[in-house]
């Protein structure tokens, strides 16, 4: 009996509690991306416009107005009252072999009629030219151009004072030139122009004369 009273006073050993398992770190906090609009594709670059190619021959026909010659008997002519504009057509042409020098033909013609407001006796006087050209490219392509032109002329000319005989034909050489600013993509050409072609006293009168003149034009143009 006794035995047992004592191991019944006696206390159990008290027993370490269980460990515990490790405690981890909480997971970061989770962000959520935005959602990303679609992307659109890039529209492709403008196609360059096609670049205007060169002008290797042309033709050109122009109408316009000028002034009175400036020989000594186109000024006395004007002094006694035969005044008045000419009237001038032309028809020219060329061949580029360069870029920017090209040679070709010229013709022109120019007409003038006048009478003094004193008088019953008319003036009228016509030229023919028929000659060449070397066009030059200062600057600008085939939608816009500039060009200077010399020209060089052979003239057949007419002066005379209203009555029943004709006055014969005179025959001289004439150079000049022209400023010529033309647009070959829309066929139009306007040209400033210089012409001198001196002759000697016509048939009816005693002083030289001038069958050119400075005047100006307007008229259009074919290419290739």
């Amino acid at each position: 009996m006794i035995p047992l009273v004592i191991a019944l006073q006696v206390a159990p050993a008290q027993l370490p509690p269980p460990a515990m398992p490790p405690t981890l770190p909480p997971p970061p906090p989770s962000y959520a991306l935005p959602a990303q609009p679609p992307v659109t594709p890039a529209p492709p670059p403008p196609k360059p416009k096609p670049k205007e190619r060169d002008v290797t021959y042309f033709g050109r026909l122009e109408l316009g107005f000028g002034t009175r010659g400036f020989g000594e008997n186109n000024q006395l002519l004007d002094e006694v009252g035969y005044g008045g504009f000419r009237l001038w057509a032309t028809l020219d042409g060329g061949y580029m072999f360069h870029r920017h020098i090209g040679v070709g033909p010229w013709l022109g013609m120019n007409r003038r009629s006048s009478q003094p407001e004193n008088g019953d006796r008319s003036l009228n006087e016509v030229a023919y030219f028929v000659g060449g050209q070397i066009p030059v490219l200062i600057l600008g392509e085939r939608p816009y151009a500039l060009h200077v032109t010399p020209r060089l002329a052979f003239t057949s000319a007419q002066i005379e004072i209203d009555n029943n005989a004709d006055a014969e034909f005179q025959h001289t050489a004439m150079f000049g030139g022209a400023v010529s600013f033309t647009s070959f993509t829309y066929h139009v050409s306007t040209s400033i122009a210089f012409m001198h072609a001196p002759a000697g006293p016509p048939g009816e009168l005693g002083r030289d004369h001038d069958y050119g003149g400075l005047y100006f034009t307007l008229g259009g143009t074919i290419d290739g």
